[in-house]
């Protein structure tokens, strides 16, 4: 009896066609199994768009923020859909249609079984950066708790350096003192003649002292300190800034400050005192700071904390800005 007719059944030819198929599977499985990889590519494809992972970042001042991204390839959401929607494919289409477009699925799967593991290694290793963040964030908010401290006991301790000062040049002042303008001259005087130095410092905040003590005992008819603090005269705007600590007003507050910003490099003594004024009298007032003023004392901080030189001097002008910013 012959063996092999070229299409009875239980030939040769037919087991074969049998083979090429996953057993037990028809049509209509294969239909729904493209239509859910199809689903899962395009809800991967819209979450790619949608979807955001936030973290926690520690940003500069010492405050933790929240950096949002949008999914990656590696994310393990990402993985398991590309995994589901291959092994959907692999249901969907007959081994043939896949050797026609050289898709390997043992292939496949070992690479998403790699990429899987490298998933999990990187969500190890970020769960590692969240804790050490969240330490590092711990003790920065500990740092911040004790610079509010110091700068509440400095703030303090700045105050009442102020109020003796003050009261030694009352003291200190009489009717034989100096005229104002012979003040102002003294004041160009040593700047002119004297090397920059501690000593000439304390000679020209002694100067601005016994200023500041002339405009609160005296009544001085003849200065106007409005012209003075437009004048070109460095002693003359440093004589307005006196007057100004001497008699904190808010209103004059804008004028000082548009003063004080534009006061010239070489000058940053007289810069200091503006800025102590435009403090003293936010002091006063809290909260009357003008938006005009808000931004160029932000805008004058912002260049020279980014300069970084003259640290010293440089502090005080930018603790005597800060402290401004925050009565403003």
């Amino acid at each position: 009896m012959p063996i092999g007719g070229s299409g009875g059944p239980g030939t040769a030819h037919d087991q074969e066609e049998r083979m090429t198929e996953p057993a037990g599977l028809s049509t209509v499985w294969r239909c729904v199994a493209g239509a859910a990889a199809l689903a899962v590519a395009g809800a991967m494809l819209v979450a790619f768009w949608s979807v955001k992972i936030c973290d926690g970042e520690l940003a500069n001042t010492g405050d933790v923020v929240s950096v949002c991204r949008h999914l990656s390839v590696t994310d393990p959401p990402v993985v398991i859909g590309g995994v589901a929607v291959v092994l959907l494919l692999a249901v969907a289409l007959p081994v043939s249609e896949l050797s026609a477009f050289g898709v390997s699925l043992k292939r496949e799967v070992l690479a998403a079984k790699q990429t899987a593991d490298e998933a999990r290694e990187l969500a190890h290793g970020a769960e590692t950066v969240s804790v050490e963040g969240r330490r590092v964030a711990d003790r920065a908010a500990d740092t911040a708790i004790e610079a509010r401290a110091a700068a509440n006991s400095a703030d303090r301790s700045a105050g009442l350096a102020e109020r003796l000062a003050l009261s030694r040049a009352r003291e200190g002042v009489d009717e034989a003192a100096e005229h104002v303008d012979d003040l102002v001259d003294e004041y160009r005087r040593i700047r002119s003649s004297e090397p920059s130095s501690s000593e000439r410092t304390a000679k020209l905040e002694a100067l601005v002292g016994q200023m500041i003590g002339r405009f609160t005992n005296a009544h001085v008819d003849d200065f106007d300190p409005r012209r003075a603090l437009s004048s070109p005269n460095e002693g003359s705007r440093v004589a307005a800034y006196a007057w100004a600590y001497a008699h904190p007003d808010v209103s004059d507050v804008d004028a000082i400050i548009r003063a004080a910003v534009a006061e010239p490099q070489n000058h940053r003594f007289g810069q200091y005192w503006g800025f102590r004024a435009v403090r003293r009298a936010l002091a006063e007032r809290p909260g009357t700071l003008s938006v005009e003023g808000r931004r160029l004392l932000e805008a004058w901080k912002r260049e020279h904390l980014a300069a970084g030189s003259d640290r010293e001097v440089t502090s005080g002008r930018s603790f005597e800005v800060s402290r401004a910013l925050a009565f403003g």
